[in-house]
């Protein structure tokens, strides 16, 4: 059985609708599978609606819609925003889901049958809006809102049990966490010691989510139900799901601590194998401030679509983070780099070079021997996308190898002055940049895949690279453009 590599993005908190934050990570998963099926590798990823939960609940309620409506609603709008952005995913799951809710459980009584789950009376202070339980100081409290005391029986995971094999695990394997930051980050944490952690919660003041095994008065912690998800959606308790697992996740830097901690000692307490990789981005933040729904801050990049396609937008999402770190999203910057990156360079080397067909009055190029230098620049790029798909964490060369290959064929036109070039030597250098233009354009169709599907049809090939790089005769045929200028 031949092993499909993994990805998963996570599953979204079904409180609200899409912003920039989700599509960031949308678009960091899309960029790697699609890379991956250019280059011939076989692919899976999948992301999907976290519905449980009190806040959902509560939304739900506020909202005078059944729970259920409103989770439909939402995922829904989650589809169509990933859709609008050329966001491909090959499985959607939705935590609500019958077949979801019954694997659940069976990985719930695997933790219980290996002895890391008890019950037990939790007093203290509880966080309505975290839906979790809080061990913090008095100063706190007085301080914080959306906070109370309680006093219920709830079930517990014995995290502590994993403090040593965690930090053993992670020793021996650094680089599951990427970037180095937040391996550090995890580690940090865990060193400073584990605690158990409540897994359920009463029914009788949370109805809105998956019923624990063989205690219909417990319904499980909202976190157990979402992480399971990466199990259950490759069928999980059957034994297909191996032809799967483990997987790397790409999550935001506010859910390390679940992916990094919580989520491979849960593996481990259920005898599975930790994720493959953990990789964590940072956030778009406007005027320094994370974009959040809750913070009314959202950045209306529905707008810049309309007018610009969908294309610039990932291209600027993209290029402007480095994975890992925090980026600003500022509308005179997104202007810049269009025109710069997309309009000016991508876009006009197509148009230099039909342009120049066109006046020579060429109707079609002969397929010859390539220039030594642009063979150069189609391997180095072959190279940077083979290391991307070998290991994500090759992310931001392969981003900056976009610019470096198309700064080469720009430098290519103008030392050469192939304008002022004739006859065969004219055909085998239109027929050798035309020919790495298309290339190239697959290599980055990940990317832009708009643009990408207007290259593949122009010269009539697959977007991807086995059939883009084979050599026959290129048709000359209209202009297009791929990007027109943004006016800043």
């Amino acid at each position: 059985m031949n092993k499909v590599k993994y990805l998963t993005a996570p599953i979204f908190y079904a409180n609200s609708t899409p912003h920039i934050g989700h599509l960031y990570t949308g678009l960091v998963c899309d960029l790697w599978k699609q890379i991956n099926l250019v280059m011939g590798e076989d692919f899976f990823l999948s992301s999907g609606m976290d519905e449980h939960g009190q806040k959902v609940f509560q939304v739900a309620v506020n909202n005078g819609l059944n729970p259920k409506v409103h989770v439909d609603n939402i995922s829904e709008s989650f589809k169509k925003f990933f859709e609008k952005y050329n966001v491909r995913y090959d499985y959607w799951v939705r935590t609500t889901d019958e077949q979801h809710k019954k694997a659940t459980q069976i990985f719930w009584n695997k933790l219980k049958e290996n002895g890391y789950v008890y019950k037990h009376r939790y007093k203290g202070w509880y966080s309505i809006s975290d839906e979790s339980y809080l061990d913090v100081s008095e100063d706190y409290v007085s301080t914080s809102k959306n906070i109370v005391w309680r006093e219920e029986e709830c079930y517990y995971f014995k995290l502590s049990s994993f403090q040593e094999k965690l930090v053993e695990y992670y020793e021996k394997h650094p680089e599951t966490i990427y970037p180095k930051i937040r391996y550090n980050e995890a580690m940090g944490f865990i060193k400073q010691g584990l605690k158990d952690f409540s897994i359920s919660r009463p029914k009788e003041r949370l109805s809105w989510g998956i019923e624990v095994p063989d205690d219909p008065d417990q319904v499980m912690y909202v976190w157990i139900d979402a992480l399971a998800n990466y199990l259950t959606l490759i069928g999980y308790p059957d034994q297909k799901y191996l032809n799967y697992w483990p997987a790397t996740h790409v999550v935001g830097k506010d859910i390390l601590k679940f992916h990094a901690i919580y989520w491979p000692a849960l593996l481990m307490a259920a005898d599975l194998l930790p994720p493959k990789k953990v990789v964590v981005h940072g956030w778009w933040l406007n005027g320094d401030q994370k974009v959040s729904k809750s913070l009314n801050n959202a950045i209306d990049i529905d707008g810049l679509t309309e007018v610009y396609g969908s294309d610039a937008i990932r291209y600027f999402l993209l290029s402007n983070m480095t994975l890992g770190e925090d980026a600003n999203f500022k509308e005179s910057l997104f202007h810049s780099t269009i025109n710069a990156a997309l309009s000016n360079k991508y876009g006009n080397i197509l148009l230099r070079l039909l342009g120049i067909a066109e006046n020579k009055n060429i109707k079609e190029l002969k397929h010859c021997e390539l220039d030594e230098f642009l063979n150069n620049v189609v391997n180095n790029t072959k190279n940077e996308a083979n290391n991307f798909v070998k290991n994500i964490s090759f992310f931001d060369q392969y981003i900056r190898s976009f610019s470096a290959a198309f700064d080469s064929l720009n430098n290519y036109i103008s030392e050469n002055t192939i304008w002022k070039q004739e006859g065969e030597q004219l055909n085998n250098s239109l027929y050798s940049l035309l020919y790495c233009f298309k290339v190239l354009s697959v290599l980055f169709s990940p990317i832009l895949p708009e643009c990408a599907k207007k290259i593949a049809k122009y010269f009539d090939v697959d977007l991807n690279f086995k059939d883009v790089s084979v050599h026959k005769n290129i048709i000359i045929k209209e202009p297009i453009v791929l990007f027109p200028r943004v006016m800043e």
